[in-house]
């Protein structure tokens, strides 16, 4: 997903259904994480990291890629 991720930076105004979709699926597969460990109760270090980054800094990155793709469409137009 990384790779995904990596691949669109050089365009990343562009690719923001190519974005979309892997945050989505990430986040999806983190919510998923986040129940199995409240329904376990087991709560490893390396599992809770992935956790908070992946409910917060995913759509961090999915939120600020639609703000640059908004702002180099504004720029085209004018």
């Amino acid at each position: 997903m990384g790779l995904i991720y990596w691949s669109c930076l050089p365009q990343i105004d562009r690719y923001g259904d190519r974005i979309s979709l892997v945050t989505f699926i990430l986040v999806a597969g983190t919510l998923a994480r986040l129940m199995s460990v409240i329904a376990t109760a087991c709560r490893p270090w390396g599992i809770m990291i992935n956790v908070i980054g992946g409910l917060i800094f995913v759509p961090l990155l999915w939120l600020w890629q639609r703000r640059v793709a908004r702002v180099a469409q504004r720029g085209a137009v004018t």
